[in-house]
C-alpha cells in the first residue's frame, strides 16, 4: 500500500521535512528547452491524419506536475537530483538538439532508473488526484506498486524487478507543444485488483514507455509481456533500455513514433499471470 501523505514515498524515513516535489525537474526542464515548472496535458490519444495527435474532450491542460507531501528534502536533493544529473550528462545532446548519442550498458540503466523514477511519480500523481472520467481508457486513477518505490530506492539502485523500459521520438510532423508533459497510464490488473501500472510520457518529441509490476507478483518469464514487447518492436520506434542485452544503444531509433504508434502502445496493456 502507498504510505500515507507525510511519510516519504521512497520509504527512506530520514525525518527530514517535504519539498513540493515538481516530477519534471528544473535541470531537466532547463536541457530540453521546456518553461519551469512543466506542465501536464492528460487526455485520449486518437489517430487523426497519421501525422498528429489529437487529444480528447476531456483532456485538462495547465497542470503544474507537482507532489505534495510525498518526497522529503533528503531524498529530493541527495539521489533523486543525483540521478537527473548522471542522466543529463549524456542525455543532454539529445535532449537539447536531438543529437544521436550512443549509450553503453551502464548509461541505459541510469536512464532506465531516471524514466522509472519518473513513471512512477507520475503515477502517484493520477493516484493522488485522478483526472476526468476514472472509466476512459487512459483517464482515471493512476495505479503505483509501492514496493516498486522502495527498491528503486534501495542500495542496490538496480530498476525494480519486472519492470521494462522503453525510449522511442515522435514524428517531427507530428505538433508537440514546448511546454507539456503528455501523460496516459493504465493500470495492470491481476487478481483480485491492480498489480501494476503502464505509462507513456513525452518531453516534447521524447517518448518514454514504462512497465511494471508488483515486485511479489508471479510471473512466468516474460510470457505476461508478449503482446506488449510485439507492438513495441513491430514499430521498429522504440529502443529497449531494460532489461538490457548488454549492447550499445544508439538514439534515435532507426525509426519515428507516428500517432497511431501512440495508440497502440496506449491500448497494449500487458497482463500478469
Amino acid at each position: 500500500m502507498i504510505p500515507p501523505s507525510g511519510q516519504c514515498v521512497w520509504g527512506c524515513n530520514s525525518g527530514k521535512p517535504f519539498n513540493r516535489e515538481h516530477i519534471i525537474a528544473k535541470q531537466v526542464a532547463d536541457a530540453m528547452g521546456m518553461p519551469f515548472p512543466v506542465r501536464i496535458s492528460w487526455g485520449d490519444i486518437r489517430r487523426s491524419t497519421g501525422e498528429e495527435t489529437e487529444r480528447g474532450d476531456e483532456t485538462k491542460n495547465e497542470l503544474e506536475i507537482v507532489l505534495d507531501d510525498r518526497v522529503c528534502e533528503r531524498c529530493n536533493n541527495k539521489w533523486m537530483d543525483k540521478l537527473d544529473h548522471q542522466m543529463l550528462a549524456f542525455m543532454r545532446p539529445m535532449m537539447e538538439s536531438e543529437t544521436p548519442v550512443q549509450i553503453d550498458p551502464s548509461q541505459q540503466l541510469t536512464l532506465a532508473r531516471w524514466a522509472t523514477k519518473i513513471g512512477l511519480l507520475l503515477a502517484l500523481y493520477l493516484h493522488d488526484q485522478p483526472l476526468a472520467d476514472p472509466d476512459s481508457e487512459t483517464m482515471g486513477k493512476g495505479y503505483a506498486p509501492a514496493d516498486n518505490f522502495t527498491a528503486l530506492f534501495g542500495h542496490s539502485m538496480e530498476v525494480p524487478d519486472h519492470t521494462q523500459v522503453w525510449v522511442g521520438m515522435l514524428d517531427p510532423a507530428i505538433d508537440v507543444s514546448e511546454s507539456e508533459v503528455f501523460v496516459a497510464n493504465m493500470p495492470v490488473h491481476g487478481t483480485p485488483g491492480p498489480v501494476g501500472y503502464y505509462l507513456l510520457f513525452s518531453l516534447k518529441r521524447l517518448v518514454f514507455f514504462v512497465a511494471g509490476l508488483e515486485l511479489a507478483y508471479a510471473t512466468s518469464d516474460t510470457g505476461d509481456w508478449v503482446e506488449l514487447e510485439r507492438r513495441l518492436t513491430d514499430s521498429r520506434a522504440m529502443v529497449q533500455l531494460w532489461p538490457s542485452d548488454g549492447d550499445t544503444v544508439l538514439l534515435p531509433p532507426p525509426a519515428y513514433l507516428e500517432a497511431s504508434d501512440l495508440l497502440a502502445l496506449v491500448k497494449a496493456q500487458p497482463h500478469g499471470g
